[in-house]
């Protein structure tokens, strides 16, 4: 099972915007694009150190 731990962290407002945006576009809340994207850059870090 998966445990979350709550992080605060500080954007700059353009970035927020551009995620406020695509959150309402497709449905995914600012904080699961904000997780993808680290997911996604940590996978894409991995293979790079294979």
């Amino acid at each position: 099972m998966t445990t979350y731990r709550k992080v605060t962290t500080r954007l700059p407002e353009d970035l927020v915007d551009r995620l406020t945006d695509i959150s309402e576009k497709t449905g995914i809340s600012v904080t699961s694009l904000v997780v993808q994207a680290c997911l996604n850059s940590t996978y894409k870090l991995a293979l790079q150190q294979k």
